[in-house]
């Protein structure tokens, strides 16, 4: 889980409590916390990214103990911002926002710093889906989002003492080895101001906006690949930066035409108080449950029986009703919460089928095979490969790579062949997992069971025995009869049961790019459920 390190002394300021209140506190809110020296080193789960910092942390205390949330008041800059239309082929998604007025020391500077380094490594993916820029915008009064090719512009980079081209940055700065590969071909993103540079992102800074003690005025920018760590990267750093300044939000004159930015929108949601109070296991009144709400940041109306529920900008943790319920909880405190004994007594054990997947599992580990485990969801091509058959699809998947329910054990398998092929033979593999075949217009969820094996000679008898000995272990017997699949080779493959066994094709194998014999089985342990295909 994300850990941050706190100035002990500005955090017992700023939430008005002692250390022993703060350590007291702080698991209220899901945040653990250790005293070290004159720091409070905190650890927050990854669902509560605003409390990471020192304002943020401090104001979720304040809301907790005060029972309602600071208002963000956040106007619009007068300072226009230009996004080109070159950045969309790079990191096109943009953000940014003006911080006034603001109070720094040394030591603020130094952990703002470390926060956004932080956030670098954690949600921004090591600047992969996004990346920050914290600037001193003293005498700003124009900034440009661009691209440029080449060695036209030259800047001195933060942490170095001469002006460099795009490239030498990429060559001769730490950040630039770090994160040169960021950069696509020989187009360079720039952020520039009427007074030059400000920054190379996602690499490094200019030193022209170095922020510093004196820093009376900031620019944040937030650019990346990914909206949502866009978007939530910002509304972190909105959140933080409120507590030291005046927030204005910036005018983007972009592609898509102008948009202020962010949005710093609420999420309405609704919760009845009767799942509240049956989940938790009290009885809850509108009112007490508003008021845990509110503690926990949010805007609360009762309607009847229900709460319509208005979450900050900065809670992307909430999504469903069941967020809400948590909240309650954590309003109330767990000490509301009164322990009962379960009405039913039960003694946990193994169920049925676990027992079956463990039989197969010990006689073939034994056997000297090694197990692999993938997913359920597969890619429909590789299926298609082996079966001729089109394999149920995904809806809406998130990669091409899972875009199908598998419908055996047999692809994955020759995909890890393929991945090990240069390991010492012979190769005995196995799995047991989920697959789901069509029957008609359902889809029937069954546990398989398949190995295989692969030497540079190899046939089915060799494989056979093992099958025996599975089936022995599972009291099966087996009614083996000749039958050809269209993956195996003719004439060498047999079904039995529930199951196959074969030699398989040297066609179906170079499709993989394995070149050596490859015997396997494969077999359904048992059927867990069945269900109608969504037409």
């Amino acid at each position: 889980m994300p850990t941050n390190k706190l100035n002990l002394r500005k955090l017992m300021s700023d939430s008005g409590l002692s250390k022993e209140e703060l350590l007291e506190a702080m698991p209220l809110l899901k945040v653990s916390g250790e005293v070290v020296g004159s720091e409070v080193e905190v650890e927050v789960t990854p669902d509560r990214p605003d409390l990471l910092g020192q304002k943020g942390l401090a104001k979720a205390l304040r809301a907790y103990f005060a029972g309602q949330d600071e208002e963000l008041r956040a106007g619009v800059d007068a300072v226009p911002v230009f996004q080109d239309e070159g950045t969309l082929r790079q990191r096109g998604y943009f953000q940014g926002f003006f911080v006034n007025d603001v109070t720094l020391d040394d030591d603020d500077v130094r952990r703002l710093m470390a926060l956004q380094e932080l956030l670098h490594k954690s949600f921004c993916r090591d600047r992969t889906k996004a990346s920050i820029g914290l600037h001193d915008a003293a005498g700003i009064s124009e900034i440009r989002y661009t691209t440029t090719r080449g060695d036209a512009i030259r800047f001195v980079p933060l942490g170095e003492s001469r002006e460099m081209t795009p490239r030498e940055v990429l060559s001769f700065t730490e950040k630039g080895k770090m994160y040169g590969s960021l950069v696509k071909g020989d187009e360079f993103l720039f952020l520039i101001s009427n007074n030059g540079v400000m920054s190379m992102p996602p690499i490094i800074n200019s030193i022209e906006t170095q922020v510093s003690p004196s820093t009376k005025r900031l620019f944040v920018d937030v650019e990346g690949i990914d909206p949502r760590t866009v978007e939530l990267v910002t509304s972190l750093l909105v959140r933080e930066l409120s507590g030291y300044g005046a927030i204005s939000r910036a005018v983007v004159n972009g592609p898509a035409g102008r948009v202020v930015v962010p949005s710093l929108s609420e999420k309405r949601r609704e919760l009845s108080v009767l799942t509240a109070s049956k989940s938790l296991g009290i009885d809850l009144t509108p009112e007490r449950a508003a008021q845990a709400l509110r503690k926990m940041g949010h805007r609360v109306q009762p309607i009847g029986d229900k709460l319509e529920v208005f979450s900050p900008y900065y809670r992307f943790d909430v999504i469903s009703e069941v967020d809400l319920v948590e909240d309650v909880m954590m309003g109330l405190g767990l000490k509301e919460l009164i322990p009962s004994i379960p009405s039913t007594y039960t003694i946990g054990k193994r169920s049925s089928a676990t027992s079956l997947r463990d039989k197969v599992r010990e006689v073939l580990a034994n056997l000297g095979y090694v197990e692999i485990s993938t997913t359920l969801l597969s890619d429909g091509k590789s299926q298609s490969l082996v079966y001729e058959t089109d394999p149920i699809k995904v809806k809406n998947p998130v990669s091409s790579s899972y875009d199908s329910l598998r419908e055996g054990l047999l692809p994955d398998l020759l995909q890890a062949l393929f991945v090990n092929k240069k390991k010492r033979m012979p190769l005995k593999l196995f799995e047991v997992g989920p697959v789901v075949t069509k029957e008609g217009n359902s889809a029937v969820q069954k546990i398989n069971a398949a190995a295989v094996i692969s030497d540079y000679s190899v046939s089915v008898e060799d494989i056979q025995g093992d099958l025996l000995r599975v089936a022995r272990r599972l009291r099966l017997v087996l009614d083996v009869k000749p039958k050809d699949f269209p993956f195996a080779m003719s004439g060498r493959s047999a079904v039995f049961g529930s199951g196959w066994i074969a030699e398989i094709s040297p066609e179906v194998l170079l499709k993989f790019g394995y070149d050596f014999p490859v015997v396997a089985f494969e077999f359904t342990v048992l059927t867990q459920f069945r269900t109608e295909i969504a037409q």
